[in-house]
């Protein structure tokens, strides 16, 4: 199969996950898999859906094989793994985590059964009044992962995003890509002089989203659902 990459619009549906892997999903669930929703959103080439189970229980799955996605595969296994290692912190309003059930694998195949929210997606361009509770709830979200309350190890952002945040030193050593606008190309030595900082202001010990964009994020009526 294809490596297909994720850039939305190309999910996967129930029906395309293999009879072994839905079987395997739904001895999780407890219970067959009646309706299945798929979640429009995001850039994950695999599934991502609501399914509703024939004794009336509604969950979210999300699955991926490596064949389609190698990198998606290992973004799963690391949000499982955080997911059940988060299932002990005492979230304060207006910050919400869904909950992990449980995973399958198959050596190609990842799934994650998590807990439904029934939320919305923020509006997109924001909205102020949405916008607010969504900051409000970002520095709720930054002092419950302060400190960083997995006992699995996590990389530090300075590694992780070491290449991420070196783009405008790499530019400056050499010449302008012909897309860098003009006023950023004249000015290069002092953004990579500003960039050299990133990390001493990066370093802390506080665990980190880095992906917190509309369609990573649940709004209900008193809470936001990361």
């Amino acid at each position: 199969m294809t490596n297909i990459l994720g850039v939305g619009g190309n999910r996967l549906v129930w029906t395309d996950l293999p009879e072994h892997v839905r079987s395997g999903v739904e001895e999780i669930l407890g219970a067959p898999v009646d309706e299945a929703v798929s979640e429009p959103g995001g850039f994950s080439p695999g599934l991502a859906s609501r399914v509703v189970l024939a004794d009336g229980r509604r969950m979210f799955v999300k699955a991926v094989s490596s064949a389609r996605n190698i990198d998606s595969v290992r973004m799963y296994a690391a949000e499982a793994r955080i997911l059940a290692g988060l299932h002990g912190v005492e979230w304060r309003s207006p910050v919400a985590v869904p909950r992990l059930l449980g995973r399958f694998e198959d050596g190609d195949w990842i799934a994650l059964v998590i807990s439904e929210v029934a939320g919305r997606q923020p509006a997109v361009p924001w909205q102020e009044p949405e916008l607010d509770r969504i900051v409000d709830a970002v520095q709720v979200l930054g002092e419950c992962l302060t400190p960083n309350p997995l006992a699995v190890p996590v990389p530090p952002v300075t590694e992780s995003c070491a290449d991420v945040m070196s783009g405008w030193r790499t530019m400056a050593g050499g010449s302008p890509d012909p897309g860098v606008p003009a006023w950023a190309a004249a000015n290069l030595d002092r953004l990579a002089e500003l960039e050299s900082g990133w990390s001493a202001a990066a370093t802390g010990d506080t665990l980190l989203h880095l992906d917190l964009r509309a369609d990573n994020l649940l709004l209900t009526d008193d809470r936001v659902y990361v």
